[in-house]
């Protein structure tokens, strides 16, 4: 009979937390980010698409980088509503507004970089040959500076340059948080970031410890994915500080 009660109260406490997991809509890094050192992810060529809502424009902001200077993608806000998008040793820079959605995503290769807004080609430059990334943070700028204040929703990253009409359907007609990678394009993906695999601190079940690959994972339907409670694909993103874990209401 205890070991029966025992079960019970063990499948209910992972039901309970599958239905958390499935409520997790992002992080939010005003406390601290994401990182990683795998050398993986800092190989050219590649594609990485960054997906994030702008909270408030109270400081400098650093949604996404893989160096400390322009000559690879970052992203950075300032103070007085403009993003700035890095790529090679050019760039753009846009108004922008808060609370909004933003799918940027960046195609590298070795003589020429891409950045892409909502699916659209913004800017491009071949005036740096790039042979590797230098960093890679989410959420902030090196050691948790210029934290970016708002919600990262999803981060994708994939080993080749993509051509734009591959970007173009990553922005799935402006809903970039409901596409799903098909099995067709899974061999590409190193590696995806999804509100669902943010993993849980020890004292604060909030914040997150670190944010779990997925890219080897396939979804159960065209519009559905189970939240991991183990890495799939390998290439997970430790926190540095204490991002909290956002949920739908």
């Amino acid at each position: 009979m205890n070991s029966l009660l025992y079960y019970y109260n063990n499948v209910q406490k992972m039901a309970a937390y599958q239905q958390a997991k499935r409520m997790q809509r992002g992080a939010l890094t005003a406390q601290g980010g994401f990182s990683t050192t795998n050398p993986a992810l800092r190989q050219v060529p590649c594609t990485i698409q960054c997906v994030f809502v702008i909270r408030n424009f109270d400081t400098l902001q650093t949604p996404f980088t893989t160096t400390g200077g322009s000559i690879s993608p970052r992203i950075n806000i300032n103070t007085s509503g403009a993003m700035g998008i890095s790529i090679g040793l050019g760039g753009i820079t846009i108004d922008v507004e808060l609370d909004k959605i933003y799918n940027i995503v960046f195609v590298v290769e070795n003589n020429v970089q891409k950045a892409y807004l909502g699916g659209d080609l913004i800017a491009s430059s071949d005036k740096y040959a790039l042979t590797n990334l230098f960093e890679y943070y989410i959420g902030s700028f090196e050691n948790n500076l210029d934290r970016f204040q708002g919600d990262y929703l999803l981060h994708r990253h994939f080993n080749y340059a993509m051509s734009a009409d591959e970007v173009k359907s990553l922005d799935n007609n402006g809903d970039p948080m409901g596409y799903v990678v098909p099995k067709a394009k899974r061999d590409g993906l190193l590696a995806e970031y999804l509100p669902q695999n943010l993993m849980y601190g020890r004292d604060d079940k909030t914040i997150a410890t670190s944010w779990l690959d997925s890219a080897k994972q396939l979804p159960l339907s065209d519009e559905y994915m189970e939240p991991l409670f183990q890495s799939i694909g390998g290439y997970d993103m430790a926190a540095n500080g204490a991002p909290d874990i956002l949920y739908n209401e």
